[in-house]
């Protein structure tokens, strides 16, 4: 790119490029979307989990 000539339209579509950094960070993001999305699905199932062992000790407590 070092000796190549561009026109108006062509530098205003390089400028509106994202930075480096700001592309990084997306890539980042779309690797780290499904884990994120995993690990709430195993939060909903645990926490389901423990209610219902909290509800089974609650109604045993309730019958002695």
């Amino acid at each position: 790119m070092a000796n190549e000539l561009f026109d108006a339209a062509q530098l205003k579509q390089l400028a509106s490029l994202p930075s480096r950094e700001e592309l990084i960070a997306k890539i980042l993001q779309g690797f780290n979307a499904p884990i994120t999305g995993f690990v709430g699905v195993l939060q909903g199932i645990i926490r389901k989990f423990v209610y219902v062992v909290d509800a089974i000790a609650k109604q045993k407590e309730e019958n002695n």
